[in-house]
């Protein structure tokens, strides 16, 4: 059997209705009962217009309902008079069974071919194969038509056969067959006339052929010089395209270098991020030791004028002790040697103190030691420096792209100059990290960054009322539109809406993130019971590739939980409606938003500009 399953949704006076016929010839009932709807919808799916009685498609959707469903199941093995056998799709078994939808609603209709949105041309190329055409006047005949049928005379009954058989465009192609060969005849007696005159021509002209040989032959010898010298061009063409290939094939190794060390990047400089964390906890723990470095440099510079005062006098009485000895030993033979002994132990006792006294003076280089080691500090302090500038520096150039005002990196600027990087986390895109490798990631970067708004990429979660307030009064001096704050405290995140902050989010993050699990586990339940072709283009829901800090992963999932990545536009417009979700992203970055607008759905469709995907590659997420 060709047609192997009726099925109609909300088809005029059909709520549901299904049929699987068997050799089905007749179908019969009250008036009223829906009998020609049957053959009127079969019409339709194949492709037909409808009855003039219902000019507009909204007359065969049920009363009070959106749309109208006619899903037809045919047999992909049909055989025709003769024992012809017919595959209508040959990628697909010949038991597989062909399923043709017609989706009809307000004034518009939709056709689908195993679950693909197709032309209607489409369907009629399908079935010409098994020479069925909705066109035909005789495929669908209501009853109108038979009645004005019996009405016709005999000629214009017969006419009207003849094109239901297809038999009158046939008349018409053999009468103008027989015109054609007419004009043919004709054509032919004057071609032929055209001939013996062109045989005479012909004859003149061989005859003024052997003198041009001669003058061939001697264009023959000049070209083959010519040519001679091409080949020789030709060499030296060659030998420089090779120069010119061995140069691409140079520059192709540098780019797969270059390329290499792109991919490279985010390693390095999550390894730099690192580096620079650590090197403001350094910063931070030399900074708060400053003031008692520089009061330990006070009191030893006090310390060092001191010691020089002191080696300035103990200077003097050396010298002056000198000369003491010196007299002394000027004497020694006027003293016994026992007097003379004990005299020069005593000045050897004083000697020894002096010395000790001058000794003391090498503390000053205890003061040396140190000031080396602050200058050492400072030289590290000013390469702190310069790396934190360059880091600013990269993350200005993220932060502006993001947000082209430059206040969200003057407020990053900010809680990193007041040491706040610990209470505060943001902008959310810094937060963001992806359960991916590095290909899929640069894949799917238009599609995550597309599935975001911006004002949530470039807000903040405040983790203090102290940063809270510190924050609040620098935005209050910055000009022009300003991020999203969310502030998150007392077990609660508060959103900021102007100078006002609103009750958010009623349960702490982990809660939320919790619900929002539960949510798209029943959206992947949803998902099973859909078609192939529908769950092959599903690729993921969006939080369900991102980490963040447990604040920003909550606010992640609130807006986002519902928002899904899709390989392709039509399939994304289906998994919309059919699990219910508040947004579809393709991977090329088409955005597809459902708003609640009166009744039912509408859906808003933003494709990404031109720019935007020559610039792929330079998104904010990869």
């Amino acid at each position: 059997m060709f047609l192997r399953e009726i099925e109609l949704i909300d088809f005029m006076c059909h709520e549901h209705l299904k049929i699987t016929p068997k050799r089905l010839t007749l179908i019969f009932g009250k008036n009223g009962s829906g009998k020609s709807a049957i053959l009127e919808a079969i019409n339709l799916a194949f492709g037909g217009l409808g009855r003039e009685r219902q000019e507009l498609l909204r007359g065969f959707i049920r009363h009070g309902k959106q749309q109208a469903i006619i899903r037809l199941r045919l047999s992909n093995t049909v055989i025709l008079p003769g024992n012809k056998v017919v595959i209508l799709d040959p990628k697909l078994r010949s038991d597989a069974d062909i399923v043709i939808e017609r989706i009809i609603r307000q004034d518009a209709s939709v056709y689908r071919l195993n679950g693909r949105r197709v032309r209607k041309e489409d369907i009629s190329e399908l079935l010409s194969l098994i020479n069925i055409s909705a066109k035909n006047p005789f495929f669908f005949v209501p009853q109108e038509k038979i009645t004005r049928l019996v009405e016709m005379n005999p000629e214009e009954r017969l006419d009207a056969i003849m094109a239901g058989l297809g038999l009158l465009n046939l008349k018409n192609a053999l009468t103008k067959l027989k015109t054609d060969i007419s004009k043919y005849n004709q054509k032919k007696k004057e071609i032929e006339e055209k001939v013996v005159e062109l045989e005479g021509r012909l004859s003149e002209q061989m005859q003024a052929l052997s003198s041009i040989e001669s003058v061939a032959s001697t264009l023959k010898n000049y070209y083959i010089y010519k040519l001679a010298l091409l080949f020789k061009k030709r060499t030296r063409y060659r030998d420089e395209e090779d120069k010119i290939n061995q140069k691409i094939k140079s520059l192709e190794e540098k780019l797969m270098e270059n390329r290499r060390f792109l991919d490279e990047l985010p390693d390095r400089l999550s390894k730099i991020e690192k580096q620079i964390k650590e090197l403001q906890a350094n910063k931070a723990e030399i900074i708060s030791r400053e003031p008692e470095i520089e009061e330990r440099i006070r009191e030893l510079e006090e310390k060092e004028k001191e010691l020089s005062t002191k080696l300035k006098n103990l200077s003097g009485k050396r010298a002056e002790a000198v000369k003491k000895v010196d007299s002394i030993l000027k004497k020694w033979r006027a003293l016994s040697l026992e007097e003379l002994e004990s005299l020069l132990e005593t000045h050897k006792d004083r000697l020894t103190h002096i010395e000790e006294q001058i000794n003391s003076a090498e503390e000053t280089k205890e003061i040396r030691e140190l000031e080396s080691i602050i200058q050492k500090m400072r030289g590290e302090l000013k390469e702190l420096e310069k790396a934190r500038n360059e880091y600013l520096a990269g993350f200005e150039e993220i932060l502006n792209s993001l947000d082209p005002s430059g206040n969200v990196f003057k407020i990053y600027n900010f809680i990193v100059k007041e040491n706040l990087v610990d209470e505060v986390q943001g902008p959310i895109l810094l937060e963001l990290s992806f359960n991916m490798d590095m290909d899929r990631l640069r894949q799917y970067a238009v599609a995550i960054e597309r599935a975001f708004e911006k004002n949530i990429l470039k807000s903040f979660v405040v983790l203090s009322l102290r940063a809270l307030r510190k924050i609040m009064g620098f935005i209050k001096k910055t000009e022009g539109e300003t991020p999203y704050i969310f502030f998150y405290g007392h077990g609660r995140i508060f959103w900021r809406i102007e100078e006002q902050f609103a009750y958010f989010l009623h349960n702490v993050p982990e809660k939320i993130i919790e619900i929002c699990k539960e949510r798209r586990e029943e959206i992947r339940e949803k998902l099973e019971l859909l078609s192939d072709y529908e769950r092959s283009a599903f690729i993921c829901l969006l939080p369900e590739i991102i980490d963040a800090p447990p604040a920003t992963k909550a606010i992640v999932e609130y807006f986002l939980w519902d928002t899904a990545i899709v390989t392709n536009f039509d399939a994304g417009i289906s998994l919309l409606r059919d699990l219910n979700l508040n947004r579809i992203v393709t991977i090329e970055g088409e955005v597809i938003q459902r708003f609640s607008m009166g009744q039912g759905a509408i859906y808003y469709i933003m494709p990404m500009s031109k720019e935007q995907i020559n610039a792929g590659e330079n998104t904010l997420i990869w």
